[in-house]
């Protein structure tokens, strides 16, 4: 790619990874801790965290400070940094001609193992042939083996005689999506073969794949719901009705194939390396309209064969809006930024089992992929140390006002609670980091922790229809920032979802 040309630097490009890779090698070859230099490039600690793992924000002029802090100061310097993405594609070598560059280069290597894993879906002009990347982009709604498409990052930045490569690991899985026709595949295929030196590809083998985490409906059911018309649900307290809960199962189990999709949902959510799942519901929605009653009717039908469907705002309906408020902190669930890995309603004794989101409206523009990471896992990749640090009951994070169907406010509270890994909560969200006042050692270990959140997400992006649940025992979730330009997008077509959650029945077992 010619210099002039290459893109703005944003984390969510290739060249946006590894600088934020070499950034936090810089850092440890510096011996600064992240509060430390955060303190001096005037970022908080979770916002220089972030950018070490990917996350949006990494602008030139942060970059620019961050180099400073480390001491990389010279003009071409600095410019061979802002432009990783021109030197990858030509072969260039990294100009960090300081003393110690080639020891920064080793550090780097080891600190990219930190960036595991980056979910697309095409990568125009890298991975994929500009014919393939626009078929996909077309089929992104109905793809054939639902799914993110990961890429594993490894080996950022082995050394070599010729010099630093870029080496991606190929799934399997995206070579079984047979889109375009011969034509189009036979090129994508010559051009893997065909790479520049400087990009290694290589396939891995498919591993078995949970593919039920998205569900498609069969369209048996499909067609047969578009004529199913539910009552009006009624609300007992803060909770679905039992009268509406035995109605909805009664209509609903009658229809074919609707009790084997439920039982697919439930094993997605409960069964064993499940905790979430994606019901993909676009075809309906856009049957009935995405605004339409019966269509809510149904998506609280299948909600209800997982748990009791409640709210607990009595302010707001069952469903809740979350839309985009370009006024709004951007961290927030309403605001345009990144929305940390967090579980919903954290500070109460009884957070719900699961927290689901349905997608009236993606955003126009593109961005806010929605990002989960499985929870236990992330823990059992602590130290002993940290994780009997999170068990001490010293972390504390929001109000607690005018809530229904929670229990009581739990404050302080205990990261971990000693329970097996899927049974009990990692009441986690990362943004106490910044809003509660804790102790360093605390701060370490939760900081840790939502450092191996990032390190084990997946991301994908929710289309119109998607229904997503998400088992808060198992899993954190958050969203990636939201596409720049969102004051230029009518308040009517930005992005919507709806918000529900879910208590497991008295006596059931399944979210655990």
């Amino acid at each position: 790619m010619p210099s002039s040309d290459f893109p703005p630097l944003t984390t969510s490009s290739p060249g946006g990874l590894v600088t934020a890779t070499y950034l936090s090698a810089l850092r440890r070859t510096r011996d600064l801790s992240l509060d430390q230099a955060a303190n001096t490039a005037g970022l908080s600690g979770f916002e220089l965290h972030r950018l070490e793992h990917g996350g949006p924000g990494l602008d030139r002029d942060t970059l620019t400070r961050l180099l400073g802090t480390y001491g990389v100061t010279g003009r071409r310097d600095v410019e061979a940094v802002t432009r990783l993405l021109d030197a990858l594609a030509t072969g260039d070598m990294l100009r960090d001609s300081g003393p110690g560059g080639r020891d920064r280069l080793v550090a780097c290597e080891q600190a990219s193992r930190g960036v595991r894993m980056w979910a697309a879906v095409w990568i125009p002009d890298l991975i994929q042939t500009p014919q393939y990347a626009a078929v996909a982009a077309e089929r992104v709604l109905i793809d054939t083996e639902p799914g993110p498409v990961p890429l594993a990052r490894r080996r950022l930045f082995p050394l070599a005689p010729d010099g630093p490569r870029v080496v991606l690991l190929i799934d399997e899985f995206v070579l079984r999506r047979p889109i375009g026709g011969a034509a189009v595949m036979a090129g994508q295929f010559a051009y893997w073969l065909a790479s520049p030196r400087t990009l290694t590809t290589s396939r891995e083998p498919q591993k078995r794949r949970k593919s039920h985490m998205f569900i498609v409906i069969p369209s048996e059911l499909e067609a047969a719901l578009i004529d199913r018309s539910l009552p009006p649900w009624e609300l007992d307290g803060p909770f679905l009705a039992q009268s509406t809960l035995e109605e909805y199962r009664t209509a609903l189990t009658a229809t074919p194939r609707f009790e084997e999709t439920a039982a697919t949902l439930r094993h997605a959510l409960t069964g064993e390396g499940g905790g979430y799942a994606v019901l993909r519901l676009g075809n309906l929605a856009k049957a009935l309209g995405v605004d339409d009653d019966r269509f809510l009717r149904l998506v609280t039908g299948f909600a209800a064969e997982v748990a009791v469907p409640f709210s607990p705002f009595p302010r707001w309906p069952l469903w809740k809006d979350i839309g985009v408020k370009v006024d709004k902190d951007p961290g927030k669930s309403s605001g345009t930024g990144y929305n940390a890995f967090h579980m919903d309603l954290v500070n109460g004794t009884l957070p719900p089992d699961f927290t689901t989101l349905l997608c009236i409206r993606p955003d126009p523009l593109g961005g806010g992929p929605s990002i989960l990471s499985d929870a236990p896992a992330a823990v059992a990749r602590l130290s002993e140390s940290n994780r009997a640090l999170l068990a001490e009951t010293v972390y504390n994070y929001g109000t607690f006002f005018d809530l229904h169907g929670v229990g009581e406010e739990y404050k302080p509270f205990p990261i971990l609670d000693g329970s097996d890994p899927g049974e009990g909560f990692v009441r986690f969200t990362a943004k106490m980091l910044e809003r509660s006042q804790l102790g360093q050692a605390h701060a370490g270990a939760a900081r840790e922790l939502a450092e191996e959140l990032v390190r084990g997400q997946v991301s994908f992006m929710l289309q119109s229809g998607d229904y997503l649940i998400v088992n808060q025992r198992r899993f954190l979730h958050g969203r990636e920032a939201l596409h720049s330009g969102q004051e230029t997008v009518a308040v009517a077509d930005r992005r919507l979802l709806l918000q529900l959650f879910l208590r497991a029945r008295a006596g059931d077992d399944s979210a655990t």
